[in-house]
């Protein structure tokens, strides 16, 4: 494990300690996170982000360094938000559209299980009926990327079908310290669930450094707009009933199909 890794087994023995010392304390805050050479690493942040959730500290701030090959300027006093800024156009490092994407996790928060590699963060958002995951690439090569997930089925409304849409969007890891002006958009894919399993596979290579934004959503069909039935039924008890045998649009769901009405029975006389 790195040293990142290690986050929240120093923050447990630091606590583990002033308890044994009868040092009670109602937070923990870490007033300097990333090192100087992850400061712009979009993968080695996310692993920051993770290990530092994991640890159940209450806050914690990035640390500011020398920019990348700025004559030793500062990124404390440049105005580039400790360096989440180009130092020179003011526009945003893949650094910033790091932190926003940790800040645009809204919901239920989860620990993803880490790998060598990869590391991250996940959550699902009931006012948007979403899930979000943000990894990272934290090794120092590229390395395919598998995701999977389970009990999926446990999160209300996410699977409507058997099918869910991800969309993935990437964060490129940029050693120069350039600005992006927005993160790469790769796509949509309709991946199958199984089980209440989901296997994101496909991805590919993800270069070292890299961070990925992975978004799930239930499948989302067309409102039924009209309708073919079966005929009416008898009239019983003053009801008619039908059923429908095809809709339209193909796939839809819902709508407004008509399958019952009031009748009046008919009495025949038989002379």
């Amino acid at each position: 494990s790195s040293q990142i890794d290690l986050i929240p087994e120093h923050v447990n023995s630091i606590k583990s300690w002033m308890q044994a010392q009868g040092i009670y304390i109602k937070e923990i805050s870490i007033n300097e996170t990333i090192g100087p050479l992850d400061t712009n690493n979009p993968g080695k942040i996310v692993n920051y982000f993770a290990s530092l959730e994991k640890a159940k500290i209450n806050s914690a701030a990035r640390a500011c360094w020398e920019e990348p090959s700025a004559n030793n300027i500062s990124s404390c006093i440049n105005y580039s938000l400790d360096g989440l800024l180009n130092a020179i156009d003011k526009k945003p490092r893949p650094s910033w559209w790091t932190y926003k994407a940790y800040s645009d996790l809204k919901g239920t928060l989860y620990n993803l299980t880490p790998t060598l590699s990869f590391d991250g963060l996940a959550s699902y958002d009931t006012a948007y009926n979403s899930f979000t995951l943000l990894i990272g690439n934290k090794a120092h090569a590229g390395q395919n990327l598998t995701i999977r997930l389970t009990n999926l089925h446990n999160i209300n409304n996410l699977i409507s079908t058997d099918k869910v849409e991800v969309s993935l969007q990437k964060i490129p890891n940029q050693v120069d310290g350039s600005s992006l002006n927005e993160i790469v958009t790769i796509g949509k894919i309709i991946y199958p669930v199984i089980n209440g399993e989901l296997v994101i596979e496909g991805i590919g290579s993800v270069s070292s450094g890299d961070a990925y934004i992975i978004k799930i959503l239930p499948i989302q069909t067309d409102v039924c707009a009209s309708f073919t039935y079966t005929d009416w039924s008898t009239c019983t008890n003053s009801t008619q009933t039908r059923t429908i045998t095809s809709s339209l649009p193909a796939g839809c769901t819902g709508g407004s199909p008509v399958l019952s009405q009031t009748c009046q029975a008919i009495n025949s006389v038989v002379c």
